[in-house]
């Protein structure tokens, strides 16, 4: 037994064998054991009607070119009793959908491909000949279905395959094809699928009475447990009240003890709190003398320092006295006031180049080393413009660097190995320039 009356069924129905723009429709039980209702429909014919499947049991109608299929889906997840109970339902789903060519029982959509559904329908094969077909003209075939869905009830009730409605003689011929498609199931298969769908009834009745008796078991442990806890509360407060007299017996005994112990901790306190206090004035008088004598060495220390740094900067101005002394002579003898490595960085180049230089006279000359006569390049230093210590952080990023700019053959710069060679060659170039 199933429940069709959902009127929604024999309206989209309706629309799918009058050459509506419905083609398709499916049903389905929607949580319930037995009622089957509209799922959906659509205009858009197999590919549609595939994508909308679930993985339940369902119920399909289908208009492909003019013929109609009528298809039971059982998916792979579903149980053994629900597939029997499908195709009993199925039944009575054809006695309603009666205007079908073929019938077919699928559960992958392997099985229901363009070509297997066109197959079923035989269009297009060449077996279609040799089975009765309708002659009439497009209006009539039209007329035919409309008077064949005119006979069916416009608000179904619960249906079954003995009282389903007859197939209309003016269709007969038309849909005799379908009987050779529809699932075969004697009288023994259907019996026995019914009596496995009532005990499974069965099944839940017997269920429902033992939780019914469960649940009446329960209450009455649930009231004896009641009672007993009573009791038990009864019996529970006399101990409370002998446990409360008992607790301040113990309560006065209690305090009795914990003032004496204050009075005794005050005591101790006040002890440590007069060692505490004198520990505290030696801590003081240790952290003063520390800090004082930290304050003299730290006095000692800027004096020595300040000592070495006049002594270094005398003997470095003695140094540069001397170094400007000897290169005033060599100038004026017209010999080479000063020579050695420096690297050398042009302003047409962005590479640094490790050259061997000489200061003689007015001019500076850069060799590949200190063995070649000729030089690879000269700055006339009367055209100097410019001579001081670089910024590292701005124009060339590496220490003990100076920029010589010239008026005619641009700026370079230049570091030398050492802080002391840096300050050597600036004093050269600063007595010449």
């Amino acid at each position: 037994m199933c429940d069709l009356s959902d009127p929604r069924i024999v309206e989209a129905y309706t629309s799918i064998t009058q050459d509506d723009t419905t083609n398709w429709l499916i049903l389905g039980y929607n949580d319930t054991r037995d009622v089957i209702s509209l799922y959906s429909k659509g205009t858009e014919g197999l590919s549609e009607f595939r994508n909308n499947l679930r993985d339940e049991v369902l119920y399909g109608f289908i208009r492909v070119e003019d013929r109609f299929i009528l298809i039971t889906w059982v998916s792979e997840q579903v149980s053994g009793v629900r597939r029997a109970r499908a195709l009993v339902h199925s039944r009575s789903v054809a006695a309603l959908l009666k205007l079908h060519h073929a019938q077919l029982t699928a559960s992958t959509l392997n099985d229901l491909t363009d070509t297997n559904i066109r197959t079923r329908l035989k269009l297009g094969d060449t077996t279609a000949s040799q089975i009765p077909r309708r002659s009439s003209s497009v209006s009539q075939k039209r007329a035919s279905r409309r008077q064949s869905a005119s006979q069916l009830p416009t608000s179904p009730t619960t249906t079954t395959n003995a009282d389903a409605p007859a197939m209309p003689s003016a269709s007969q011929d038309e849909f005799v094809e379908a009987s050779e498609d529809l699932p075969t199931m004697d009288d023994g298969e259907e019996k026995r699928l019914a009596a496995v769908a009532a005990q499974e009834e069965d099944n839940k009745k017997r269920a429902a009475e033992e939780q019914r008796l469960a649940a009446q078991a329960q209450a009455q442990a649930q009231a004896q447990a009641q009672a007993q806890a009573q009791a038990q509360a009864q019996a529970q407060a006399q101990a409370q009240a002998q446990a409360q007299a008992q607790a301040q017996a113990q309560a006065q005994q209690q305090a009795q003890a914990q003032a004496q112990a204050q009075q005794q901790a005050q005591r101790q306190a006040q002890a440590q709190a007069q060692q505490q206090a004198q520990l505290q004035a030696a801590q003081q008088q240790e952290a003063k003398r520390i800090a004082a004598e930290k304050e003299a060495a730290a006095r000692r220390f800027e004096q020595e320092q300040s000592q070495r740094e006049q002594a270094e900067a005398q003997r470095q101005q003695e140094e540069k006295k001397a170094l400007q002394q000897r290169l005033m002579e060599a100038e004026k003898n017209k010999d080479v006031i000063l020579s050695g490595f420096v690297s050398v960085q042009p302003q047409t180049s962005p590479f640094w180049r490790r050259r061997y230089f000489t200061i003689k006279g007015k001019s500076m000359c850069f060799y590949r080393d200190e063995l070649q006569v000729k030089p690879i390049s000269m700055l006339d230093l009367s055209r100097v413009t410019r001579l001081n210590s670089a910024n590292v952080d701005i124009e060339t990023f590496v220490p003990n660097a100076f920029v010589l700019e010239t008026q005619g053959d641009g700026s370079y710069q230049l570091f030398a190995d050492d802080k002391k060679d840096l300050q050597t060659i600036l004093t050269a170039l600063q007595t010449v320039i």
